[in-house]
């Protein structure tokens, strides 16, 4: 497994390490399909089932996926090997009763996604559910609850979200929530520039940009709110990393010649090489790192570029629309656009969740507010489709404001 691989397993369930121990226990309340409350010995812990996700508060099927878990474990006693603690500090488990490993029972019924899991039993019955149209399968495209918007209603705030806008819970995520104006939004769309060998390697649905004009015209499509004098500085202040055999994308945020990008394109290297849009290349010098948040700066001297402002974590709203500017592979500059579906945080970071396209060589570049034209995160990783679809993340602009206050004026 790599270190970015380790990262992303580890952030998304709250930056613990596996338990190997089994727990016993009784079920004293059922919060939702995926989601029990467990006395053991006389004190109440959440657990969620792992690897799975149940349909939350609002979405079809919520309610009968909730009564059939009641149906399984409500005042039984229970199994449970904890695997990871949560950002509200629920844990995430297996649980079993008798035995019998209930989150099976669950997806063959049709009440769950599966993902994020490698155990080939448990794909198996949620497909076997999708073939019979059972439960969330009953709908030709459910909506998983990782890309479910909620409408806007006043919730309390939790204790544990930075931003004073109200929160809700989403399977294991944090959402900020947003009036729902997805409504017309495209769907995430991918621009490459300069190099077919993208296309054939993203497949069919990236555009190829032959030149400069057909960028900014690809760019007003893509952000039509942005000024388009602004196209070029957005372009040309993003930059390719080489670290050693590492390549990764960058990006300037102030004149002075500091880039961000993340940790682990950098990792281990103290000497960087830093590459322009206009194939101008100069040796960076990694100043800052924070392993945690998985970030890095590098200082690069007498460099003429553009730079990006830093905006704040409240214009990645949920339902607004973002797009990500990177270098997959090192090969060329891309632009893919999306919309934030949610806010994951822990106790070290917070993660903004999208469903920008972020390919391999995107690790590092800026994820932009459509609104605002500001940084909003820094591009970190994509988990693959046949995991869970339209999971991207990018550690916020908040996070690099923090690690590197010295340096940001």
């Amino acid at each position: 497994m790599t270190r970015t691989l380790l990262f992303v397993l580890i952030f998304l369930c709250g930056g613990t390490t596996t338990f190997a121990e089994h727990l016993q226990g009784t079920v004293t309340e059922v919060l939702d399909g995926d989601t029990i409350t467990v006395s053991i010995d006389g004190n109440e812990t959440e657990y969620s089932l792992l690897g799975i996700a149940s349909p939350v508060l609002g979405q079809p099927v919520a309610e009968e996926a909730k009564r059939y878990t009641e149906s399984l474990l409500l005042g039984k006693s229970v199994t449970l090997t904890p695997s990871f603690r949560q950002i509200d500090r629920t844990w995430v488990a297996k649980v079993t009763v008798n035995g019998s490993d209930i989150r099976y029972r669950i997806l063959i019924k049709g009440y769950a996604w599966c993902y994020m899991t490698n155990e080939s039993w448990l794909k198996d019955a949620a497909r076997e559910a999708k073939r019979k149209k059972s439960g969330i399968w009953s709908a030709t495209n459910p909506i998983p609850p990782w890309k479910f918007r909620p409408p806007s209603t006043s919730i309390s705030v939790s204790k544990n979200q930075t931003s004073k806008k109200p929160v809700h819970r989403v399977g294991n995520a944090v959402q900020l929530n947003r009036p729902n104006n997805s409504a017309g939004i495209e769907k995430s769309t991918t621009l490459f520039t300069n190099n077919r060998q993208i296309a054939s390697a993203y497949g069919q649905n990236s555009v190829i940009i032959k030149n400069r004009h057909q960028q900014a015209e690809l760019m007003a499509k893509v952000a039509p709110k942005l000024p388009p004098s602004k196209y070029d500085d957005f372009l040309n202040s993003v930059v390719v990393i080489q670290a050693g055999n590492s390549l990764g994308s960058g990006f300037f945020f102030d004149r002075g010649g500091l880039i961000v990008t993340n940790h682990h394109v950098i990792e281990g290297n103290t000497r960087v090489v830093v590459g322009l849009r206009d194939e101008t290349k100069k040796e960076g010098r990694v100043v800052s790192v924070d392993r945690d948040r998985d970030l890095a700066l590098i200082e690069v001297e007498d460099f003429q570029h553009s730079w990006l402002g830093l905006g704040k974590i409240e214009d990645a709203g949920i339902g607004s629309e973002v797009m990500a500017i990177g270098a997959p592979e090192g090969l060329s500059w891309s632009v893919s656009k999306g919309v934030v579906s949610a806010i994951r945080s822990n106790e070290k970071s917070i993660l903004i969740q999208t469903d920008t396209a972020i390919n391999h060589g995107n690790s590092g570049g800026p994820l932009i507010s459509l609104e605002s034209g500001k940084v909003v995160g820094v591009n970190t990783f994509g988990i693959r489709k046949d995991i869970a679809e339209g999971l991207n993340f990018a550690v916020s602009v908040d996070e690099i404001r923090q690690t590197f206050s010295k340096y940001i004026p």
